[in-house]
């Protein structure tokens, strides 16, 4: 009879824990997301599937410091961008713009053979034309490992909060990955940081944390790195109309 009842007992806490896990889940993502505790693996997914939502067909730039100068990205579906158009030049005067078109369809080759991969479609403006090229996307696309992680190809976990001027922030955090084959870059044991406002669930800033290292006077939990979003309200990005965009890679 003793056991009956442990074993009863057990369920009942079992099921009280589950129905207490369920009720967490159907919180909307800007609750969570202010939670004071540590995320569950679900919560982090439903606050980054909102993220994903609330920055779609939005427009930011990029820059290192926050309204600084940079690229500016039109966001598409997935926590992908589908444009990004950047500016190279001296003393303010653009001599060169590039356009990039993420086009969410399978790259392919002129021979007609598949190719791995989305077809990105590069534009370059110098002087007075446009030329135009098809190209395969890569893992050294600008800020990519950032949206990696807002695309949910990497398992992250819950960070920080962080109150910035007026708003408050929330960090999802991950081991950064150094693409296949570069050399040197952060050393082993660097985080990568995804900040996220509390409030629109946009993303505001990326940032790099080394491993703290007292022979290089690195202290722990400190950026060493960040770009931040200033979005950019009303500006719609489109690929230049007056050049041909090529349909396959030669």
């Amino acid at each position: 009879m003793r056991g009956r009842r442990v074993w009863v007992g057990a369920a009942w806490v079992l099921s009280a824990g589950l129905a207490s896990q369920g009720q967490v889940l159907n919180l909307p993502p800007r609750d969570v997301i202010i939670q004071s505790r540590a995320l569950i693996d679900a919560e982090v997914a439903a606050v980054l599937e909102a993220a994903r939502h609330a920055v779609e067909r939005r427009t930011f730039r990029l820059s290192y410091t926050p309204g600084g100068p940079g690229a500016d990205i039109q966001m598409g579906p997935g926590g992908r961008p589908r444009y990004i158009r950047m500016l190279s030049g001296q003393e303010g005067h653009a001599e060169t713009v590039t356009f990039l078109h993420y086009t969410a369809t399978a790259a392919r080759g002129c021979d007609g053979m598949p190719r791995t991969g989305e077809l990105v479609l590069e534009y370059e403006h110098k002087g007075s034309t446009w030329t135009a090229k098809a190209r395969m996307r890569s893992e050294f696309e600008l800020n990519n490992a950032a949206f990696e992680m807002l695309a949910g190809h990497q398992a992250l976990t819950s960070g920080p909060v962080e109150r910035l001027s007026d708003r408050t922030l929330r960090a999802l955090v991950a081991p950064f990955q150094r693409p296949e084959g570069v050399l040197g870059g952060p050393p082993p044991g660097t985080l990568m940081s995804l900040w996220l406002d509390t409030d629109s669930l946009l993303p505001v800033r990326w940032s790099l944390t080394l491993p703290a290292s007292a022979e290089h006077g690195i202290p722990a939990g400190v950026p060493d790195f960040e770009v931040w979003f200033t979005y950019l309200d009303g500006l719609e990005l489109q690929p230049p109309t007056d050049v041909p965009a090529p349909a396959c890679i030669s």
